[in-house]
């Protein structure tokens, strides 16, 4: 799913002026793509009362959304300083913090969330908001073997997982597994996707809270523009 080379990052924050044009380009033009996707699914959608085209529509929905993120959005992002207090909107531009680096990318994908408001909440109530509530699973002190186990039993797809006190995507391809996160780990603090196998928070946390993206309910949601409301714990 993702064109990028396993390993590290591919865009420095050193960057010429002349490449991070051209990525504005392309990313703009990417997102453009999928709103023009999602319209289209979207009268689909409407249109029909086949349960079986409905069911179609949502999963072309998926595709689209887990292509667009992995081979656009994500990209894009990489080499973006990180910086604790980062709201950037603007990849390559600034600095982002991991939490606003999970609710922009999914905002500019054409999620209807509050970017702001909600990259300020714990990881807890990022990952209730947005993930399939069935797939939610919570983990402490214990391996990262464990959470691999459980990445393999849900299938291939896209992840949010907390952590202590850090946030970000995992990525299951099937054949291999990738953390994607704005990193204050350690050099080079940038947005960068790395492989499970490396030195990062998501091996070192004691704590880790992981769900699922691109339920029906969500992609429901992202289909017909509607709200994504914040749900925090006991609610």
């Amino acid at each position: 799913m993702s064109p990028e080379p396993p390993g590290t990052l591919t865009a420095s924050p050193t960057q010429s002026a002349a490449l991070i044009h051209e990525k504005r380009e392309g990313y703009r033009e990417a997102l453009d793509q999928l709103a023009g996707v999602r319209r289209t699914l979207q009268d689909t959608y409407a249109s029909t009362q086949s349960q079986r085209e409905r069911t179609h529509a949502l999963e072309e929905a998926r595709a689209a959304l887990t292509r667009t993120l992995l081979n656009d959005i994500f990209p894009a992002w990489y080499g973006t300083k990180w910086d604790f207090n980062g709201i950037s909107e603007v990849p390559g531009e600034g600095a982002i913090a991991c939490g606003y680096f999970v609710t922009t990318t999914l905002r500019d994908a054409g999620f209807k969330l509050p970017r702001i408001k909600l990259a300020q909440q714990p990881s807890q109530t990022i990952i209730r908001s947005l993930c399939d509530p069935g797939t939610i699973r919570v983990y402490h002190e214990k391996p990262l073997d464990t959470v691999v186990q459980y990445l393999r039993e849900q299938g291939p797809g896209l992840y949010i997982v907390g952590l202590d006190c850090h946030t970000g995507f995992v990525v299951n391809e099937g054949t291999q597994m990738r953390f994607i996160h704005s990193s204050y780990f350690r050099p080079p603090l940038a947005v960068i996707s790395e492989s499970l196998d490396s030195d990062h928070p998501l091996r070192r946390s004691k704590y880790r809270m992981i769900g699922k993206l691109l339920g029906k309910e969500s992609l429901l949601k992202w289909l017909q523009q509607q709200d994504i409301p914040m749900i925090k714990q006991g609610s």
